[in-house]
């Protein structure tokens, strides 16, 4: 069984007792929706489904938010999941953080290719190993970081990375 079906499994087993507990209809936008802001991943959905999430840990999300004022969802289901999942992607991991590499993200700041660090809100620079939160510099990696940081991605794609500023 692939992810998303794991996924789609999960929430559907987590919205009937949702609703049993509430005596409402809560449907899957809204469950889906809840756990894309809590693991604050909205700026890239399809994130949230290499998240190693339970049933229980999906009720217990949706338990802490306020639904009466939800009144925003996302939909994405298999279909847009495949569409979406041509770009390349690496996880290169240094000193317990997970750094992600989409060799075709829309936005080239900071620079053209650059790394997520999406659970602390933070993208990486890969030239110069500046840390940026919202275009602004919060800090910087040292330069043994970034080079392991950089040949790590090196090897395990065809990521092309931008030329090393330090």
């Amino acid at each position: 069984m692939d992810n998303i079906t794991m996924w789609i499994n999960r929430i559907s087993k987590a919205k009937l007792e949702l609703e049993k507990t509430y005596k409402e209809d809560i449907s899957e936008e809204k469950i889906f929706y809840i756990l894309l802001v809590k693991y604050n991943v909205l700026e890239n959905p399809l994130l949230i489904y290499e998240e190693k999430i339970t049933k229980d840990e999906i009720i217990k999300a949706v338990k802490s938010f306020n639904l009466k004022n939800l009144v925003c969802g996302v939909e994405l289901n298999i279909e847009d999941y495949k569409l979406f999942n041509y770009e390349e992607k690496v996880y290169a991991k240094a000193k317990n953080i997970r750094w992600i590499v989409h060799k075709s993200d829309s936005d080239p700041f900071p620079s053209n290719p650059h790394a997520h660090d999406y659970k602390n809100n933070v993208k990486l620079h890969l030239g110069n190993g500046n840390l940026y939160r919202k275009r602004k510099i919060v800090g910087s990696l040292r330069k043994k970081e970034l080079l392991k940081i950089r040949e790590i991605i090196y090897y395990k794609s065809t990521i092309n990375l931008p030329p090393i500023e330090i």
